[in-house]
């Protein structure tokens, strides 16, 4: 097969499966409900939940808790979920991601 028709494939494959859409400032709070039930209730407490500051420098002091309680498995999982958005988030999301979550800790 020509290289070229594989390199088509390989990209329409992940125009499908969504590569191509960036993590917006209004799913972060669902991601992180999502993937961590147990914030919810600290997301819940912030009097502007669409703030994507406010809701990943709860999201930090979320990790911290895990860390102090030595929960290594899920400051692993947070990790993670932080470094996803940061691969696949808008401008917005990468640099809240920087500027909040990664120097809060």
């Amino acid at each position: 097969m020509n290289s070229s028709i594989k390199l088509l494939k390989i990209k329409a494959g992940l125009t499908i499966n969504g590569a191509d859409h960036l993590i917006k400032e209004s799913e972060v709070l669902d991601i992180l409900g999502n993937e961590f039930p147990a914030i919810n209730s600290e997301l819940e407490r912030i009097p502007s939940a669409v703030d994507v500051y406010k809701s990943l420098k709860c999201f930090a002091d979320f990790t911290k808790q895990l860390v102090y309680k030595g929960n290594l498995k899920e400051v692993k999982h947070c990790f993670n979920v932080a470094e996803k958005m940061l691969r696949e988030g808008n401008s917005t999301v990468q640099n809240a991601i920087g500027n909040v979550y990664i120097l809060s800790l």
